[in-house]
């Protein structure tokens, strides 16, 4: 059943998406077409319910007249003296019939086809007696006649003729086609009324449509465009924090060669000593450590860097440590927050194995990190940035980021997700960072954020999300 309703309004969506000019055209035509031919057919149904309404008058007027009119009156005003009494009751029988406007003539034939009493009613009204039907002054007017047999028991001694016409029915014929033609009309103004507003409509929803498509793709260019900014800002960082162990370990590597050489010409002189040696030995251990230190620090640097770019590039579900994931994260950062003179933490839960989008999260710890360098620290020398991470249940795990900065306002915070919406216009702020992090959280972590701020008092940033992402 419901496969059905839905494969019945995937039919009929198209007709209420009245956008193409043709399409409306053609429909407007087709409603104007059914609305006449709909309004013919019901003129002339009304026509034939007309005359059916008179055939049936006349035949109940012929009945009435059979029952009011008996056979033994008939025997009576025909044989007996008193033959004036018999037909002035007959006439007025006929004549009270017909006083209905429908009515003709009546006529009262004898068994052997004479006519034993015919009455006619004139155009003014008048009534008069015809001896023959073919002497009646109204016959032009007949539309029709309706003709009931007389029984006396099982034989037949006569039948009634009622003529009746439609010329005064006129005015009510007329009167119904203009209500059919008005009520047809109003209807069909209402459906090409219902019809233009759906035209509009339609094409108002396929603005918006189109608007909000347009809207996502920049919506999705500013987003990689931010991401391609924090790509930058990490091989700033990482060009930085790379050079210093490799600097210390090009130089542990000159000292051993250095000293290297040195002890083989001590051993080509043949003036080596034991506590030379010793030395030499010391010294190479040393550097060694030294520069596989400086080495390991700057693979483990590198492949944060890898991991994190190739996360923010590709947004697939993969498994992470929570905990570890954030470090990694932060570590890449740790150039930009030491350059602004800011102490952070990464603290929490280990072992929290959770299936998100990595790059999505490294994307949102990354423009948190930049917005709190960019609006939080202006005026202060003791700057603070503290990363918590912690397991609210089996189904849910709580990212948190609180800084010492100024805090905002009700009115800076009640519009904090708002695109384009910064305190620092011109000095640097794009209005997107809180903007891209509400949509990342929300549609792509599946989660919740919450912001608490007050002036003087910093802003934490509260992120639930769930631990199992299901795939799209």
């Amino acid at each position: 059943m419901i496969v059905t309703m839905k494969s019945l309004v995937h039919t009929i969506r198209p007709w209420f998406a009245v956008t193409s000019l043709r399409v409306f055209i053609t429909l407007s035509l087709a409603i104007l077409g059914s609305m006449l031919l709909l309004a013919v057919i019901e003129i002339r149904d009304s026509r034939f319910q007309m005359a059916d309404l008179l055939e049936q008058s006349a035949t109940e007027m012929a009945i009435r007249v059979s029952k009011s009119v008996t056979p033994t009156v008939w025997d009576v005003f025909k044989r007996s003296t008193n033959r004036h009494y018999s037909e002035s009751f007959a006439a007025g029988v006929l004549d009270s019939e017909l006083a209905a406007s429908f009515a003709l003539s009546i006529h009262v034939y004898a068994s052997l086809g004479s006519i034993l009493m015919a009455r006619e009613k004139l155009p003014d009204g008048s009534i008069h007696s015809v001896s023959q039907a073919d002497t009646m002054v109204t016959k032009p007017m007949r539309r029709g006649l309706v003709r009931l047999p007389i029984h006396a028991g099982v034989m037949t001694i006569g039948h009634i003729e009622v003529y009746y016409t439609d010329k005064y029915q006129q005015q009510r014929i007329a009167t119904r086609t203009y209500q059919v033609l008005a009520l047809y009309s109003a209807f069909t103004a209402l459906m090409l009324g219902l019809l233009f507003f759906l035209r509009k409509s339609s094409l108002a929803r396929q603005q918006i449509q189109l608007s909000l498509e347009q809207l996502q793709l920049a919506q999705e260019q500013l987003v990689q465009s931010e991401k391609m900014a924090s790509l930058g800002n990490l091989v700033a960082g990482l060009a930085h924090e790379v050079n210093t162990p490799l600097g210390i370990a090009l130089t542990s590597s000159t000292a051993s060669l250095e000293r290297t050489q040195a002890l083989q010409k001590e051993i080509e002189q043949n003036t080596l000593s034991r506590s030379a040696l010793d030395n030499y030995l010391n010294t190479m251990v040393e550097s060694s450590l030294m520069a596989e230190r400086g080495l390991l620090r700057a693979a483990d640097l590198v492949g944060h860097f890898k991991q994190i770019s190739v996360d923010q590039n590709v947004e697939e579900i993969r498994e992470i440590d929570l905990l570890e994931y954030v470090e990694e994260v932060i570590s890449t950062l740790s150039y930009e927050l030491r350059k602004a003179g800011c102490h952070y933490s990464v603290e929490g839960e280990k072992n929290i194995r959770i299936k998100t989008i990595p790059g999505t999260l490294a994307q949102i710890i990354t423009n948190l990190t930049n917005n709190a360098l960019l609006h939080a620290f202006e005026g202060r020398t003791d700057k603070s940035l503290q990363f918590h991470v912690k397991r609210l249940n089996n189904q849910h795990v709580q990212l948190g980021v609180r800084d010492n900065g100024k805090g905002m306002d009700e009115s800076a915070l009640a519009q904090i997700y708002e695109p384009f919406f910064t305190t620092k216009r011109g000095a640097g702020g794009s209005g997107l960072g809180m903007h891209i992090v509400f949509n990342l959280v929300t549609n792509q972590l599946k989660g919740h954020i919450q912001v608490e701020s007050e002036p003087g008092k910093g802003t934490y940033v509260e992120i639930n999300f769930p631990t199992n992402l299901k795939a799209k």
